[in-house]
C-alpha cells in the first residue's frame, strides 16, 4: 500500500491538447517474505529466513500529447 500525491496538468494549444502528470508515491507497508530453502537428499538440513522488504518513496510523471480532428 502507498499513499500517492498527483498534479495533473494539461494545456490545450488549438487542436492540440499536452498534459503532464507529475507523482510522488509514498510506500507505508513493507512486505514480510519467508524464505524456505529445502533439499532432497535428507542429509542436507533446510533453512528458513524471514526478511523484510526494503521500500522508499518514488517518483514518477505520465505525459500526453493529443490532437483533436
Amino acid at each position: 500500500m502507498d499513499y500517492e500525491a498527483s498534479l495533473p496538468l494539461s494545456y490545450s494549444l488549438g487542436s492540440v491538447l499536452l498534459s503532464f502528470t507529475p507523482t510522488w508515491a509514498i510506500p507505508v507497508n513493507p512486505a514480510a517474505i519467508q524464505i524456505t530453502r529445502t533439499y532432497s537428499s535428507p542429509s542436507i538440513p533446510g533453512t528458513t529466513k524471514l526478511q523484510t522488504e526494503q521500500i522508499s518513496s518514488s517518483f514518477f510523471f505520465t505525459a500526453g500529447l493529443s490532437w483533436q480532428f
